[in-house]
């Protein structure tokens, strides 16, 4: 029996094969990705991190079961912590204002999320959330296999994704969704997800992406 994770998955195979292959996530695990395009990339991170673990938090409340708040609620906290400890080492080193403005998908993401946990059921919002850890896995270790480049900021973010704690919480949130009842809103819901997170990576390779609109 197929897990029901796979099944979005494969349902959108060719997204998820163009985020992989991206250029700005292939020129990241090279180490010739522009620094202004990584700092780009990172401000937008941290952007979207100050919406996401409200998400996740608000995912912690409406969970079915005390294993699973506690889950959500730990990763809710990490993202403020663990993530948040990743941006601000690479955040002076690439020249990041605090005072950075989300860009166009950032704000398309983030309110999507918010739309979805605020209105949307337990299994919405699990579904919501999916392609932003896994996808991070995979181009983690994907990048990693491939060798990691001399340049210290793009090699610390590979090895923060490929790691072993990122990967725990990676299998935790599949072991979620796996467990959930399948809904035709769960379908959209990670489907949507999956593309903003192309469109992520491709504002932050291209300035003009999403015409440059807030």
């Amino acid at each position: 029996m197929v897990k029901l994770s796979c099944l979005w998955q494969q349902e959108n195979q060719e997204v998820w094969s163009a985020i992989l292959e991206h250029p700005c996530v292939q020129n990241l695990g090279r180490g010739t990705l522009g620094l202004d395009q990584m700092a780009r990339f990172i401000g937008q991170d941290a952007q979207y991190l100050n919406e996401f673990f409200r998400v996740l938090a608000i995912a912690a409340a409406k969970a079915p079961s005390s294993e699973w708040k506690q889950v959500l609620g730990s990763h809710s906290q990490n993202v403020l912590v663990v993530e948040d400890q990743l941006h601000h080492r690479l955040g002076p080193v690439l020249g990041i204002s605090a005072e950075s403005e989300p860009l166009s998908v950032t704000v398309a993401y983030t309110d999507h999320l918010l739309r979805i946990a605020w209105s949307g059921s337990f299994s919405e919002i699990i579904a919501a959330v999916l392609p932003c850890y896994w996808t991070y896995r995979e181009i983690g270790q994907q990048l990693g296999a491939q060798g990691m480049p001399d340049n210290p900021i793009f090699r610390d973010w590979i090895e923060t994704y490929q790691g072993a704690a990122y990967g725990q919480a990676v299998t935790e949130i599949l072991d979620i969704a796996d467990a959930l009842e399948d809904s035709k809103e769960c379908h959209i819901a990670f489907a949507r997800s999956l593309r903003y997170e192309y469109g992520f990576w491709s504002q932050a390779y291209d300035s003009n992406y999403g015409f440059g609109w807030r």
